[in-house]
């Protein structure tokens, strides 16, 4: 059973008001016209049959205009005189079942209706090779017998570790395509090495396996597309090394340190850490240099996005959160992910309590000698939109600092609902 938490004094909840901030990002306004002239660009450079078999590789990411996307690619195949379909590129997600990623990518839009093409989901693999460390490089066999692998991924920071390239096609190509197992061996190399590792199993994948190309989408601060690149497998370490420092440049962050963060959801269609290391500075796994800012004191998780269908991964970055949440966890999902990419660190249930109330209340009590009603405290609905959050009275000084909000509305007192869940008004 859930307790309900006992506080030992009286914990005054401070005000809040929400904010607005408008990121002045690129953003691409026709994605199925950039779509179409990205692969257009590389067509004198592509050997495809007509007739030919093409696997389209798509992962678990609540990616911006991910259904469009992945339907302007297929459509174009399509003119190209190929067959194109759908493979989900996902390592272990979806409870490491075929039909669990299927799932997955239904709660993106991407069905056999949605897209028009078939959608073929298994957790066969072949072995490719193996690194310079021995590790063995896998590929989902599906994709391997096909006559042609197309990626569609997101160029950006990843949750895990830093190098000069880090989320997006080839780890893709490695990870996701790898399914279970081959997740679950190159996560054994640990994050220090994955940079490394990483393109060096691409490599090995690129020489051996039918890949085509690679649909690479670059995310400005508003989760709206900045930029779509169409890249040949020689080219994907180069490109995705500007791309990704591109994304860094339009990478939001919290732009102040907080005593209490509150989070509405976490999900993997949100981050494959469930909430992004890098909005709210904790990273947590071991050998691994935490990042210095933010610095938040307390992080409170409410709630699991009803497409991550239970998986919990990433949970453990939290110090709080709710029976609401965990009443929801498929421990087989949560646990078969957080053991494939060997990061048990993330996979510890935080202090569980009834009520969203109860969570909030616990975290502004143990905050070391900060009063509660002037906590610094800030509530966004997850780490992938940060620019609309509420912010407590404590911050409003650094928060009319910012160049780029568009409105501050008036304080007023934290609400919750009879059954003590905090209003959601975003």
């Amino acid at each position: 059973m859930i307790p309900r938490v006992t506080v030992s004094k009286k914990i005054e909840f401070p005000k809040m008001a929400r904010v607005v901030r408008k990121f002045n990002h690129p953003v691409v306004r026709d994605i199925e016209g950039a779509v179409k002239q990205e692969i257009h660009s590389l067509s004198h450079q592509l050997s495809i049959k007509a007739g030919s078999k093409i696997a389209i590789a798509v992962g678990s990411r609540g990616i911006a205009e991910i259904e469009l996307i992945v339907k302007t690619v297929a459509f174009e195949l399509k003119n190209l005189g190929t067959k194109p379909f759908i493979v989900p590129a996902m390592g272990s997600h979806g409870g490491a079942t075929a039909e669990g990623q299927k799932t997955v990518l239904k709660y993106l839009g991407i069905t056999e209706e949605n897209i028009g093409i078939p959608i073929k989901s298994s957790m066969e693999v072949v072995k490719i090779g193996k690194t310079s460390m021995g590790i063995p490089v896998y590929l989902d066999k599906i994709a391997f017998e096909s006559d042609g692998i197309v990626l569609v991924n997101r160029v950006k920071k990843h949750t895990d570790f830093n190098g000069k390239t880090e989320s997006g096609l080839m780890k893709m190509l490695v990870i996701g395509l790898g399914k279970e197992a081959g997740a679950t061996h190159i996560h054994q190399a640990g994050p220090p090495n994955l940079p490394k590792i990483i393109p060096e199993a691409a490599e090995i994948i690129i020489k051996a396996a039918p890949v085509l190309f690679g649909i690479a989408v670059v995310e400005n601060g508003n989760h709206r597309v900045a930029k779509i690149k169409a890249i040949l497998p020689c080219d994907f370490k180069d490109e995705e090394e500007k791309l990704l420092k591109f994304s860094n440049f339009l990478y939001p962050k919290i732009p102040f340190d907080v005593d209490v963060l509150i989070i509405d959801e976490m999900g993997k269609d949100i981050s494959g850490g469930g909430m992004d290391s890098n909005v709210i500075g904790r990273i947590r796994i071991r050998k691994v240099e935490e990042p210095d800012k933010p610095d938040i004191f307390r992080v409170v998780v409410l709630d699991i996005t009803d497409s991550s269908e239970g998986n919990a991964s990433g949970v453990g970055l939290a110090d709080f959160t709710t029976k609401r949440l965990v009443d929801k966890i498929d421990f087989k999902a949560f646990y078969t992910n957080e053991i494939a990419s060997a990061t048990p660190e993330r996979g510890k249930v935080p202090i569980a309590l009834a009520t969203d109330k109860d969570a909030i209340k616990a975290a502004l009590q143990i905050c070391w000698m900060v009063p509660s009603a002037r906590a610094r405290v800030v509530r966004i609905k997850n780490t992938m939109v940060l620019d609309t959050f509420y912010i407590s009275e404590a911050l409003i000084d650094e928060v009319q600092r910012l160049s780029d909000v568009v409105s501050i509305e008036k304080f007023q007192t934290m609400g919750f609902n009879l059954d003590g869940s905090i209003y959601s008004e975003w």
